[in-house]
């Protein structure tokens, strides 16, 4: 019976060692609340597992930072406090503190370490991408500068495609067509040698006409989907928000003998 009492109490410690640690949002959750509730040793204890464990989120870290300096800040401790603000703004360098919540000193305390620590603070600020505005104007350009690297590839081949048939056919209809008469024919009918081109050079009028407006709308296309792209992602950086997938395209051109169309599809 003793045996067994001692078996069983021994297993007492390993069992609960074995239990896993409290989430990180569940421990800040604690942390946040003693400290709340002026327990300022436990939210100093709960907020320096977390920000010290290396698996939590940098989000999550940061705010455990946050909460320590202010339990060292209520503990008297403010050595403590302004290493734990600098640890904060590293991960979060427009972390505030809010004046309704917490007394001016704290708040003072804090702007004190971010104005001595600027540029150590500013060095961890995430870098933005640089963009040029004008870079939109050159084709493809603007869909490579916004990451857009799809849409970039589409559109420089099917512009390649729309230049090459549009200098073949110049090329071909200046050979038929290019003499003093313009009559599109070569010799004299019913002579040997004679050759008629009139209805390749119909066609060939067509397709040169045809892909050179297609390729003014597929251009102006480049330069409006790189201007609004580029418009949206600064937007969207300055605001701190994540960036949105890129909307789809569609673009198509066609032409006969008697027409010619072009189509640009855009999701909004």
């Amino acid at each position: 019976m003793k045996l067994v009492l001692a078996l069983a109490l021994a297993l007492v410690p390993v069992t609960a060692a074995a239990q896993p640690a409290p989430p990180a949002v569940d421990a800040l959750g604690e942390a946040n609340a003693a400290l709340g509730a002026g327990d300022y040793q436990k939210a100093k204890l709960l907020a320096g597992q977390v920000a010290r464990a290396p698996g939590p989120a940098d989000r999550d870290r940061a705010e455990a930072w946050r909460v320590l300096g202010l339990a060292y800040f209520y503990l008297g401790d403010r050595t403590g406090a302004r290493a734990a603000f600098l640890e904060y703004l590293k991960l979060d360098p427009d972390g505030t503190l809010d004046p309704a919540l917490v007394p001016p000193e704290a708040v003072s305390l804090l702007t004190s370490v971010r104005n001595e620590h600027a540029a150590e603070i500013a060095a961890r600020r995430p870098k933005k991408h640089k963009r040029s505005y004008w870079l939109n104007f050159v084709p493809v350009a603007g869909q490579w500068q916004n990451g857009d690297r799809g849409k970039m590839w589409f559109i420089a081949s099917a512009g390649t495609a729309l230049l090459a048939a549009n200098i073949t056919s110049y090329v071909m209809l200046a050979r038929w067509c290019g003499g003093a008469d313009d009559t599109c024919d070569e010799g004299q009918p019913g002579q040997p040698g004679y050759s008629n081109h009139i209805d390749e050079a119909r066609t060939a009028r067509t397709i040169n006409i045809g892909s050179g407006l297609a390729l003014i709308a597929l251009y102006a296309y480049g330069v409006y989907d790189g201007i609004t792209t580029y418009r949206r992602l600064e937007a969207e950086e300055a605001e701190g928000a994540p960036p949105l997938a890129p909307p789809p395209v569609a673009f198509g051109v066609g032409a006969d003998d008697t027409s010619m169309w072009v189509t640009v599809g855009h999701s909004f």
